[in-house]
Parts: structure tokens; C-alpha cells; sequence
């Protein structure tokens, strides 16, 4: 038998996975020319910048130990074995022998960014953009980064259609059965956050586990007809409607007070066909320039919807539009 091993190399690239000894993982977001990364103060630029938030939220305090040791070690070529559980020699050990050691190769070095006592462990970087410096002090250091084998090249996945869980009725999950992708109360809330409506919609109905909603879409994207429209569809129709206008048949904007519509003609049926579908309330209370009363709708078995509109103002009746029409 021979056994044939494929060497491949593959530079890091945004979306790779990296992770230091303590537990501190995290995934590369981007990746600038040197000369844009932050310096020191001797101009050596950085390697690597980490979000300090992972220190707090996993509270692997020997990153930073093992960071500024790791500076302190490069400087005066040392080595240093630490053993676990130090405290017990003596209150805060490893953070006196880290603060010593820092001391001692910034005298030996006669760099005093090494270490400073207005803030020790911490030195002023410049923005390599703009070669100011940056506000507050950073923690700067050497430590070692492993790349995992958690690649974006071999993560990446797409999926139109596919199974789905005869469970729950839900997409399944993961990669080599077609799955779809997790979004989680996380993802839910950040999408809420930006504000967009209709993406959530979408993923929560129409590409999960609802069934009816889901045929519609497969017999529109198969017939080519009309795929289903949310109910905010037919809102901004309704505000756009309501703004004193209607459009009539030939496209001419017709004022509802002005007198010359029919109660039902065509110079309203266009307009409120396109309403079909809608359940107002409230919007006459919230928006008090509206000039219609809340309407009134009544859906029946044939999906049919009746759609009544108590007018204010100077229409030949005063008072009451009516018409029937099928929504998809």
C-alpha cells in the first residue's frame, strides 16, 4: 500500500480561525497592508490586534501573563516556565514577575515604552493610517497564535432548496447534507436591530417551517405567477393611497374630496384592489391628516375580501366605497 500525502499551502485570509493557548479564539475580520497597522513606539508594527472584550467575557487572565512575559522574555532572551497555581508561593506572583521582568528589559534595552510606571503592562501605539496616537495605553506583547483548521475555504456553503427535518419541517443541518444555515436568537435580534423586516419574514416563514407559505413560493418560482406579498406591501400601498389621492385607470391622479368620483368607478377601483389584503385598525388615530376612516375587511372562504372605506370630506354619497376582489 503507499500512502501519498498532498501538501497544500494556504495563506490566511478573513473568516480563518486562529486561537492562542488559553482558550482566546476568535476569527480574523480583516487584514490590512503593514503599513496601516497600528506601531510602536520604536515603528516595529503589530502582528496581530485582539478585541479586549475576550478577556472579560472568558476571564483567561494568562493571555495577558503570558503576553507580557513573552515581551519581556524577547528582549532579554530569556526562557521562563511558570508553574500552575503560583499563588500559592505568594500573593500575585505572576503579576509581580511579569511587572519585574518588564522593568528589567526596559532598563537593559533603554527603552522606556517597555515599561512605564504611569501604567505598567500597557504603552502608547500610533495609528499607522494617520500616525496619531491612539487615546488610551495598550497592552502590547508576544505570545503564541495557532491557526486552526477551521477554514473559510472549506466552510463556505450555499443552499436555494433542499431537505428538510420531518420533525420539526425545518431545513436540516450541516454542510454535507445540504442543510441550511442556524440563525439563532442572536441573529434574529441583530437582524431586528438594522431594521429589516421583510429578511426576517423570509427566514422565519417562508424558508422554514411554513408549509403553506413555502408551496406558494414553489408554485410561483415554477408557474411564474405572483409570489405572496406581506402585509407591509399592502401598508405602504394604503399610506401611499390615503395621502388625499387615488390613481385611476388612465393614470391620472384623482383627489378623493374633489366631487367628480362615482362611489365605485375607475377612478377608486384601482386603487382599492390594491389594498386587498390589509387589516387597518389604527391608522386614522396614529396619522390624524388621514383623511379615511379605519377600513373595514371581511375575508371568506374563497379568500375573497371585501374592502369598505368610511370617507370624510365631500365625495356625491358622503360616506360609503365598496368592492370585492381576490387576493393571490
Amino acid at each position: 500500500m503507499v500512502r501519498v500525502y498532498i501538501l497544500q499551502k494556504r495563506e490566511i485570509k478573513v473568516g480563518d480561525k486562529v486561537a492562542g493557548r488559553h482558550g482566546n479564539k476568535g476569527i480574523i475580520s480583516k487584514i490590512l497592508p503593514r503599513q496601516d497597522m497600528p506601531y510602536l513606539q520604536d515603528g516595529t508594527p503589530v502582528d496581530m490586534v485582539f478585541n479586549p472584550l475576550g478577556v472579560s467575557s472568558r476571564m483567561n487572565v494568562g493571555q495577558i501573563f503570558e503576553s507580557s512575559l513573552g515581551l519581556a522574555g524577547d528582549l532579554l532572551k530569556k526562557h521562563y516556565r511558570i508553574a500552575p497555581f503560583d499563588e500559592r508561593y505568594e500573593q500575585e506572583a505572576s503579576r509581580k514577575l511579569v511587572f519585574s521582568e518588564l522593568y528589567e528589559a526596559s532598563k537593559q534595552t533603554k527603552n522606556p515604552w517597555v515599561f512605564e510606571p504611569e501604567y505598567p503592562g500597557k504603552s502608547r501605539i500610533f495609528d499607522g493610517r494617520t500616525g496619531d496616537p491612539f487615546e488610551q495605553p495598550v497592552l502590547i506583547g508576544k505570545s503564541y497564535i495557532l491557526k486552526l483548521i477551521h477554514q473559510v475555504d472549506e466552510k463556505i456553503h450555499g443552499r436555494s432548496t433542499g431537505p428538510y427535518s420531518l420533525v420539526t419541517q425545518q431545513p436540516v443541518r450541516g454542510r454535507a447534507k445540504q442543510g441550511g444555515q442556524r440563525i439563532g436568537e442572536m441573529e434574529v435580534w441583530a437582524l431586528e436591530g438594522f431594521g429589516v423586516a421583510h429578511i426576517l419574514q423570509e427566514i422565519l416563514t417562508y424558508k422554514s417551517d411554513h408549509l403553506i407559505a413555502r408551496q406558494e413560493i414553489l408554485n410561483a418560482t415554477i408557474w411564474g405567477k405572483r409570489g405572496p406579498l406581506s402585509l407591509d406591501h399592502y401598508a405602504c400601498l394604503f399610506r401611499l393611497d390615503s395621502r388625499i389621492f387615488c390613481f385611476s385607470g388612465g393614470g391620472e391622479q384623482c383627489s378623493l374630496r374633489c366631487g367628480r368620483c362615482p362611489p365605485v368607478g375607475p377612478g377608486l377601483l384601482p386603487a382599492r384592489r390594491r389594498l386587498a389584503g390589509l387589516v387597518v385598525g389604527d391608522l386614522t388615530v396614529k396619522n390624524p391628516t388621514f383623511r379615511t376612516r379605519p377600513f373595514v375587511i371581511s375575508i371568506d372562504r374563497e379568500r375573497s375580501v371585501k374592502v369598505i372605506a368610511l370617507c370624510y370630506g365631500r365625495p356625491p354619497t358622503d360616506g360609503l366605497y365598496a368592492t370585492t376582489t381576490t387576493v393571490m
